[in-house]
């Protein structure tokens, strides 16, 4: 498996290019997804799944100092449809499945992750749910033409 990461100035988004090959089909499925959040929201679609909520920044031992909490917004988005096999809940994430319909020795899909945090302090930040949920659709639309 090779996983290419493409960071483009100026995004709040990477593209992520997947290529698996081997000399037998590949029967094999790919995962990728957003943590869930104790207190928070998510949205998913066919093709996409989003996350926004808080958590401490370094895990259970900070819970008692607030100032610490983090909010966050966290997106997944797979603009070929036919690349994603389901979406599950397992209680802290939305999965993303993704494979082939067919096994194959050459898979390819392309997919992309999208993230803000509450704390950022530029134009395009996102201070809520409503927000965040709201760039998304337009980040997934602009995705897929």
């Amino acid at each position: 498996m090779r996983q290419l990461y493409t960071l483009e100035s100026g995004h709040r988004d990477v593209r992520v290019d997947v290529e698996m090959t081997s000399k037998s089909p590949i029967k094999s499925f790919f995962c990728t997804g957003v943590r869930l959040f104790p207190e928070g929201t998510e949205r998913r679609t066919a093709t996409s799944v989003a996350s926004w909520g808080a958590n401490w920044a370094y895990g259970p031992k900070d819970t008692t100092d607030i100032r610490r909490k983090a909010t966050v917004g966290l997106a997944v988005c797979v603009p070929e449809q036919k690349a994603v096999r389901s979406i599950k809940n397992d209680g802290e994430n939305l999965l993303v499945i993704l494979g082939a319909k067919h096994p194959r020795k050459k898979i390819h899909f392309t997919y992309y992750l999208a993230f803000c945090s509450d704390g950022e302090e530029w134009e395009e930040s996102h201070h809520s749910s409503e927000a965040w949920y709201s760039w998304v659709d337009k980040w997934q639309k602009n995705l897929k033409k």
